[in-house]
């Protein structure tokens, strides 16, 4: 890799790093006053592709099975202006494809002028020129961009219509031309799309940009179509796949840790935030942020902990956003991991996320059919260092 494109990327892994910051800092003043910091909006659960390993789309036929109708876009508007009058700050507008909607520059304009630290993920199908205006007027915080293979074959794979390939690359090449704007560009692997990951690189590094590398293995979640459990990569491919990370990777860690004096991110506000989740570490109890610092709420206007819960759930639309909340934030104290996940071999690997255990659970415990993900002691210990699941 050439030495300038590493310290450039290793520049902006910095500044990735100040924003992190800086968020974890907001975070814990916002918890520490009883106030709820983030917020997520699954603005439709429909999508331009039909990626195998999605752990939420799903099509109209099955959103007509599961009942429920679609959040209005004054729906949305609502929500959003509770969320920040509550305390809000972070709200990350997602879907599916967020920018399907026909009315999401509606949805959009009216949010950006709250005042809100917006981020929008996409698969960049949905940025064209007219979009491209709405997000220029009002620019988001950050935009995070997924590609899932280099080719127009692997986009059919994914249920990508004729030329959507290069309409996801049309989409990212237009979002670099909004001044100042943070893109995160990433790669959601299985085993229909791994080997693209070095094209993939290769083709956003001509752009500036960095790759972020992430294994769509989770299990479907609220009803969505998956074959996430089937595509999860062997040891076989995780291998290949961990020689390319660490080619890619390694530099740009190394040039990192000179340019921030080999001092690595310790920063006082994660302690303090970690502490307060001290209640919650037990043996079976939920051990991370969720309904805490953060909650999603679904196409259909429930409110979950995070993304990949199935439930508990409540009905902000009906109850108030605040009053949501603090239902949520209840119901979760009382969540346990499944007893039958409790000597599972993968426990301490994946499914000590209660919410993936519950879902790991549909086709696993209750079937007795093995989860497939790869216990990480039976990994080569080369291999073990860059395993993301």
């Amino acid at each position: 890799m050439d030495l300038k494109l590493i310290n450039t990327f290793a520049q902006n892994k910095i500044i990735n790093q100040k924003w992190h910051d800086f968020i974890t800092q907001f975070e814990l003043a916002t918890m520490q006053n009883g106030y709820l910091p983030s917020a997520t909006f699954e603005l439709t659960a429909f999508c331009t592709l039909k990626c195998p390993m999605c752990y939420v789309r799903i099509d109209k036929e099955r959103a007509e099975i599961l009942g429920g109708s679609p959040c209005t876009a004054k729906d949305w508007i609502d929500l959003a202006r509770q969320f920040r009058d509550q305390g809000g700050i972070f709200l990350l507008l997602t879907g599916g494809e967020a920018m399907l909607r026909p009315d999401f520059p509606e949805i959009y304009e009216e949010i950006s002028r709250m005042g809100l630290y917006i981020s929008l993920f996409t698969n960049g199908t949905t940025v064209d020129e007219k979009m491209l205006e709405v997000l220029i007027k009002r620019p988001p915080a950050m935009v995070g961009l997924t590609i899932y293979g280099a080719s127009e074959e692997t986009y059919r794979k994914f249920g990508g219509h004729k030329g959507s390939f290069q309409r996801a690359i049309d989409g990212l090449d237009r979002l670099l031309t909004i001044p100042n704007l943070a893109i995160d560009v990433r790669f959601t692997a299985c085993s229909e799309n791994y080997k693209d990951f070095q094209e993939v690189y290769e083709l956003v590094a001509k752009r500036n940009k960095l790759v972020s590398f992430d294994f769509g293995s989770c299990a479907p979640v609220r009803g969505a179509s998956s074959d996430a459990r089937k595509l999860r990569l062997s040891k076989e491919q995780i291998k290949e796949v961990n020689g390319v990370l660490k080619e890619i990777y390694k530099p740009v860690a190394q040039v990192y840790k000179k340019l921030i004096g080999g001092i690595g991110n310790n920063n006082q506000e994660e302690k303090e935030i970690s502490s307060l989740e001290t209640d919650l570490q037990k043996d079976r109890g939920l051990w991370c942020k969720g309904g805490k610092n953060g909650v999603y709420i679904a196409w259909d206007g429930r409110m979950y902990p995070c993304d990949m819960a199935s439930y508990p759930y409540t009905f902000p639309l009906e109850q108030g956003f605040k009053a949501a909340t603090q239902d949520i934030q209840h119901q979760i104290d009382a969540l346990l991991l499944p007893e039958r996940c409790m000597s599972c071999i993968n426990k301490n690997i994946i499914c000590g996320c209660i919410p993936k255990a519950q879902n790991e659970m549909k086709d696993c415990a209750r079937s007795g059919n093995k989860c497939g993900y790869i216990p990480k002691q039976e990994l080569e210990p080369e291999d073990r260092e860059l395993l993301v699941v």
